[in-house]
């Protein structure tokens, strides 16, 4: 188990080494495109995949404050990106849904990162393609159970 252990915490340290480098790699180009934040990046796919949502479910998708959302809604509001619609079963509720220049921010950009991809995988064989694919849905899944 010690062996385990020294491994995992030996390719823990490699990972905190390179992410930062692969999320830069990958970034390259894609918010100058969109001229937006990565903020509001995440809100608008947020709600292209949910269709539409809360205030307090957006903040926890970002890991910030239901306030913080909030203004960044409320730059999103006046760019014409989301729109603010009253629950209809709870007044105090506000939820957030997409309006079409929202949407063709988040397709226009599904563009530039699926070619920034193409641009990266071209350097893996197809068997590693496959294998990093393999593995990143095995990460996701580790990531999604570490936060229940």
């Amino acid at each position: 188990m010690l062996n385990n252990s020294a491994s995992v915490n030996k390719v823990a340290d490699e990972m905190s080494k390179l992410i930062p480098k692969l999320m830069r790699g990958i970034k390259t180009g894609i918010f100058r495109h969109a001229h937006i934040t990565h903020g509001q990046i995440v809100i608008l796919m947020n709600l292209y995949g949910t269709g539409e949502n809360k205030v307090g479910t957006l903040a926890k998708a970002l890991g910030v404050s239901a306030p913080t959302v909030s203004g960044i809604i409320e730059r999103m509001v006046k760019q014409g990106y989301v729109q603010r619609i009253a629950s209809l079963e709870d007044r105090r509720c506000v939820i957030i849904s997409l309006r079409p220049k929202g949407e063709r921010i988040i397709k226009d950009l599904q563009k530039v990162i699926r070619k920034r991809w193409s641009q990266i995988l071209i350097y893996l064989s197809p068997s590693e393609r496959l294998s990093y694919v393999r593995l990143i849905k095995k990460i996701v899944e580790a990531i999604e159970k570490s936060r229940e």
